[in-house]
């Protein structure tokens, strides 16, 4: 049971984390929004490693770490982006199926899934392909401006021709798919650092994340100029905030229970960030992709109860 309810939390920081993730994104760049709000948590994590002063990770276990680092602040930028430029209830949904490499990784160490596990995979597969097809000819996705206006009018194709061009949807699509491998990747590795030592490895995880993003950012920022956030430093303080919370979270219930079971349940964090999104921006939802999203939801489920 405790790893269950960590896995929650974390999917519930993160979804709620995605959502004004995304808002922010659409005024700042993505890498400059998952940036700043990771330092948040760094500058937390170095406290308490300062005050817990726990042992040193083995090797293997701050290589593991960093990879983890580096694949989740990959996976944050993909995401970030994909919900600013294209439509949250795709994206979000689509980027939670990462968990399927932790699950096939978990079979490759012995698990075998109940005949439950199977038909959830299977379930969630043709709820992703739902999900992420195109619902209506010709319909777009309808969003108010954030801020300075939404940015994915701004996106080559999405602005002219005719309305609903299929960029905000394949686009949309394509970071998505690049935030799922990510998250995979993550998942994998942050299980095995947080063998040697939550508190070490989400560190380690943390601060290779903020280098690598420092970097990114440093040969994207050459000629452009940065705008102001809407809301200020705050919304960005609670991103990095819920984010250090979900990774917290995972951790440990990587400690406590099954890799896959424990990821598959920490990727229900798209249907805070679509229930958010319906709710808030009058995102469309029409009746195919809620029966994708639903079937992607219901699969994870099925996954979990086996």
């Amino acid at each position: 049971m405790g790893a269950l309810a960590l896995a929650l939390v974390a999917a519930s920081c993160w979804g709620l984390g995605d959502f004004v993730a995304g808002l922010q994104a659409r005024a700042r760049s993505a890498a400059a929004v998952v940036a700043l709000s990771q330092l948040v948590g760094l500058a937390i994590l170095v406290g308490v490693v300062a005050i817990a002063t726990p042992p040193a990770p083995t090797a293997e276990d701050a290589v593991a770490a960093a990879i983890a680092g580096l694949a989740v602040a990959a996976a944050m930028v993909a995401l970030y982006h994909g919900l600013a430029t294209g439509p949250m209830s795709v994206v979000a949904p689509l980027s939670a199926t990462g968990a399927g490499l932790a699950a096939i990784v978990s079979l490759v160490d012995g698990d075998r899934p109940a005949a439950a596990q199977l038909a959830g995979m299977a379930v969630a597969l043709i709820g992703v392909i739902v999900v992420t097809s195109r619902a209506e000819h010709g319909g777009g996705v309808t969003r108010p401006a954030i801020g300075g206006g939404d940015r994915q009018s701004a996106q080559p194709g999405a602005g002219g021709g005719r309305p609903g061009a299929r960029p905000a949807i394949g686009g949309g699509v394509a970071l998505g798919v690049v935030a799922a491998i990510s998250f995979g990747v993550y998942y994998v590795a942050m299980e095995r650092a947080a063998a040697g030592g939550v508190l070490q490895a989400l560190t380690i995880a943390r601060a290779a994340g903020v280098c690598g993003l420092a970097l990114l950012l440093l040969g994207a920022s050459k000629g452009r100029r940065s705008r102001r956030s809407p809301g200020g430093l705050w919304p960005l303080v609670a991103i990095g905030l819920l984010d250090m919370a979900a990774n917290a979270g995972y951790a440990l219930a990587s400690t406590l229970g099954s890799l896959g079971v424990v990821a598959v349940l920490a990727s229900l964090y798209p249907a805070v960030t679509v229930l958010l999104a319906a709710a808030l921006l009058r995102e469309e939802m029409p009746a195919l992709r809620v029966a994708g999203a639903i079937g992607v939801f219901a699969g994870v489920a099925l996954m979990v109860a086996g």
